[in-house]
């Protein structure tokens, strides 16, 4: 984004995409090519999200896992 002259500044996840959408809200053309990435960022996102809980579902009843030394339960 400095590439265009936009500075995004420091924003957490959650806000990340809020923040590149109010930046190139008024570039029809930056925001072309930008959105459908937004978008592809944000699936990613959920999928990861998604995947996790079933990791950390899998690991609380994992008898490996449970064993290890170092186990925090997730």
């Amino acid at each position: 984004m400095r590439n265009f002259g936009l500075k995004v500044g420091l924003v957490g996840t959650v806000k990340f995409v809020t923040r590149i959408r109010e930046l190139i809200e008024h570039m029809p053309d930056l925001a072309a090519m930008i959105e459908p990435l937004l978008d592809a960022r944000e699936k990613l996102r959920e999928k990861f999200v998604a995947l996790h809980r079933k990791v950390l579902a899998l690991a609380r009843d994992d008898e490996v896992w449970l064993a290890y030394p170092d186990y925090s339960a997730p």
